[in-house]
Parts: structure tokens; C-alpha cells; sequence
């Protein structure tokens, strides 16, 4: 099976972005800096949950587990800065 590619920079940068919601404060034009972040990071796992239902069929715990992770998404957007 072909190993995924850019893995390792979202793991990388989801914990720029969990890490930086835990220690700062982010307002004013942090929290504008923040936002389009976490917004391509959302955008970015959408194509991939795409991509991967037009390829392959997903047993119901994985795709139990992507509409879990955007749920608590959507709820991490909600609760950021500057909403």
C-alpha cells in the first residue's frame, strides 16, 4: 500500500495549532492569523476524506471516526478566537 504523502506536516501542524490554542491568548491579528490556518487545515482534510471515499470502501468505525474529527472541528472553529 502507498504510504499517504504530507502526513507528517499535518501532524505537524495540528500540534503547531492545538499547542498555540493551549498557551496564547490569540487576538486581534494573531487570531487573523490563526483563522485562515485552521480553515486550510479544514479544507485540507475534507479532500482528503473525499479522495479517499471516491477510492476505496470505508468499514463504519473509520468513517465513524473522520465524522467525529469534523465535528470536534467544527467545534474547535466555533470556539476560536474572533468568531
Amino acid at each position: 500500500m502507498e504510504r499517504p504523502t504530507g502526513l507528517p506536516v499535518d501532524f505537524f501542524a495540528y500540534a503547531v495549532i492545538f499547542g498555540a490554542l493551549a498557551w496564547f491568548t490569540w487576538n486581534g491579528f494573531l487570531a487573523g492569523l490563526l483563522a485562515p490556518v485552521l480553515l486550510f487545515r479544514g479544507g485540507g482534510d475534507l479532500e482528503r476524506t473525499i479522495e479517499e471515499d471516491r477510492t476505496r470502501r470505508l468499514p463504519a468505525g473509520e468513517r465513524a471516526v473522520h465524522a467525529f474529527k469534523g465535528i470536534v472541528y467544527g467545534v474547535v472553529l466555533v470556539h476560536s478566537p474572533g468568531y
